[in-house]
């Protein structure tokens, strides 16, 4: 199986606001996406100098 890319913080931000998610807001050492019309949740880790692995 093949590996899935590593993902900057800003581009996966990007994509979730244009499927319609609204943040992100700030909690601890996540932040937090969430869809007006379904209520669902993504966190988001966000560690100094490192993407966001799969």
């Amino acid at each position: 199986m093949s590996k899935l890319p590593r993902l900057k913080v800003e581009k996966v931000i990007r994509k979730l606001r244009k499927l319609g998610f609204i943040g992100p807001i700030p909690g601890g050492k996540h932040l937090r996406m969430v869809h007006p019309e379904t209520k669902k949740i993504i966190p988001i880790p966000i560690h100094k100098g490192k993407d966001i692995n799969q």
